[in-house]
């Protein structure tokens, strides 16, 4: 072989080298772009969820705040109609005071079941449910005694 046939050699496989050298690099270009734009959509999408679940906790609490505040309202005004009807000697201020005071409790059982009817998860459901049967295992213990009788 001559040496002119070899400079052509050798320059074809350095040309077919920086060829298979440019395409993986172009390649793993690509793959790199690709690879960011995917993780990125997943991470705006996630984002986006977590937004929302985080709206929908905020929402619930101010609402059950706001019943709370509610209720809280209703017991005051409750003590302070009774306080008034305390202080009156009139029988019909006294009556209408009466009116005002069951007024306040139908304020307060509004607000009350509202709050009840915004419970944020299963968990809160299932701790009300433990609390209410833990009350009736000891109710039905306090009911019999050591002789048998119970309080019935």
């Amino acid at each position: 072989m001559s040496l002119a046939e070899e400079n052509n050699l050798d320059q074809y496989t350095e040309a077919a080298d920086n060829k298979r050298v440019a395409n993986v690099v172009r390649t793993g270009f690509i793959v790199i772009l690709v690879l960011l734009l995917l993780l990125g959509s997943i991470t705006l999408y996630q984002l986006n969820k977590f937004n929302e679940n985080i709206e929908t906790i905020v929402n619930i609490y101010n609402k059950k705040t706001e019943y709370a505040y509610d209720m809280r309202d209703a017991i005051r005004k409750r003590a302070i109609s009774l306080y008034t009807m305390l202080s009156t000697d009139d029988y019909f201020s006294r009556d209408e005071e009466l009116l005002r005071f069951y007024d306040y409790a139908g304020e307060y059982r509004k607000a009350r079941e509202s709050q009840q009817g915004h419970e944020v998860s299963r968990k809160s459901r299932g701790n009300k449910e433990t609390r209410y049967s833990t009350y009736d295992r000891g109710h039905d213990r306090g009911k019999k005694s050591k002789d048998g009788r119970g309080w019935e």
